[in-house]
């Protein structure tokens, strides 16, 4: 299933695999090398399933289909960190799945971050239904009483179709990145911790910037720090 590069097929197989992920018995990784080899082999499919970089033996992908692959590669992450597995020394696969988390959340723009923190929070107080009745109003809104300019309403609301998509995708690997960090596992802090430095490490050696230093450093600001305070909360 997962080298079928058919989406939908990988999208049906979540369910089973959230499933497997609930209740598995993490001793079952220690004894049996062969299944462990397997499992990480499931784990690390899953997971580049998540991967922002162009992949090429999918081909040519529109941005809502891009959008699906990264958020089934995000839902199996999601899985595997709510996992008793990954608390386990031999199922740990920290390193291969927090630096996708955090690709899915590089930004130039702190302001969208915000925005996606924001959400986070939003979507924390209240439950499942009520966003959704609140998602259908604004759609209503947003499409009604066009009064003959159908052209402009519809541009204007497939890009916003397209944003609110894109930060869909950004809260789930908040959530996948706060589900790592809110476990109390000392090991596990710590080697989600040592990825994201090393992450940070590699955008700075590609030249990005991760942190805007403000007036006599009162106000410093950008990426890293609004990251690193979202894990620390």
């Amino acid at each position: 299933i997962l080298r079928s590069n058919d989406i939908t097929m990988i999208e049906s197989s979540l369910p089973t695999f959230e499933a497997l992920c609930e209740h598995h018995d993490p001793s079952s990784l220690f004894g049996d090398q062969v299944y462990l080899q397997q499992y990480e082999s499931v784990v690390r499919e899953y997971a580049q399933l998540a991967s922002t970089r162009p992949q090429p033996n999918k081909g040519d992908l529109s941005r809502s289909v891009q959008l699906r692959w990264r958020n089934a590669g995000l839902s199996a992450i999601k899985s595997i960190a709510a996992s008793d597995a990954l608390a386990s020394t031999s199922g740990r696969q920290i390193d291969v799945i927090v630096p996708l988390i955090l690709e899915n959340l590089w930004t130039d723009s702190v302001e969208w971050l915000e925005t996606l923190l924001r959400r986070i929070q939003e979507e924390e107080k209240v439950d499942a239904d009520r966003m959704l009745r609140r998602r259908t109003s604004v759609g209503t809104v947003g499409t009604a009483d066009t009064g003959g300019n159908d052209a402009a309403v519809f541009t204007e609301s497939a890009l916003d179709a397209d944003k609110l998509a894109e930060e869909d995708t950004g809260v789930l690997a908040l959530q996948c990145l706060k589900s790592i960090f809110i476990v109390p596992n000392r090991p596990q802090i710590h080697g989600a911790t040592a990825a994201l430095l090393k992450f940070i490490f590699d955008r700075i050696g590609q030249g990005d910037s991760v942190v805007t230093l403000g007036q006599d450093r009162k106000n410093d600001s950008g990426w890293a720090l609004t990251i690193y305070n979202f894990i620390c909360r």
